[in-house]
């Protein structure tokens, strides 16, 4: 169950940098032995802090009652394209609404709010006690306050094309794939997914 919630701007600002980052070096994406998300690990342990100084990215760490630093997600906002035939029609109105269309090309351009990274820490079992889904809840409830403030009205993520669990996770909150892209640092395959708020 998540108890707390901290921006790393936070964490910094009450603990110091090093005590930060000292936190942030003990996320683990190895369960079972298994390393389910090296990418989000290295992101977490190498760069939350550099995204968070340069302003690419705002990382926040969740804890649970007793504590125990249990998940995390990272949140920003940046321009995507968006084939228009990949959305229903539902879809392409709530798009519409916020999303340039390049006639000639048949995309829309737009900015929207983007899941960055997002996981558990299996470090000594803790993400044992959040459920992926009340994890990715709370990141939704973040972005719905900061789409009240800002505005906005469509959200984005990559997801790596062969993991079911996640694609399930995120197909149950409403997320439909609109678009695929290769990683140009690890040449991995991902699914890009959408939801309107």
């Amino acid at each position: 169950m998540i108890s707390d919630v901290i921006s790393i701007e936070n964490m910094i600002s009450d603990y110091g940098e090093e005590a930060t980052q000292a936190l942030l070096s003990s996320f683990s994406c190895v369960r079972d032995g298994i390393q389910q998300n090296l990418e989000v690990e290295t992101f977490v342990r190498s760069n939350a802090i550099d995204f968070f100084k340069r302003k690419l990215a705002v990382t926040y760490l969740v804890f649970d009652e007793k504590s125990d630093f249990v998940g995390m997600y990272s949140l920003a906002h940046k321009a995507i394209d968006i084939p228009a035939d990949k959305l229903n029609s539902k879809l392409k109105k709530k798009v519409a609404r916020y999303a340039r269309l390049d006639e000639d090309r048949q995309i829309y351009s737009v900015s929207a709010f983007l899941i960055a990274q997002f996981g558990k820490n299996y470090e000594g079992n803790k993400g044992t006690t959040v459920s992926g889904q009340e994890l990715f809840e709370n990141a939704m409830e973040m972005l719905t306050n900061a789409q009240t403030i800002v505005s906005g009205g469509l959200v984005f993520l990559d997801c790596e094309i062969d993991n079911k669990r996640a694609l399930d996770l995120y197909s149950n909150n409403g997320f439909i794939p609109f678009a695929e892209r290769i990683s140009d640092s690890d040449g991995q395959k991902y699914i890009q997914l959408l939801r309107a708020f």
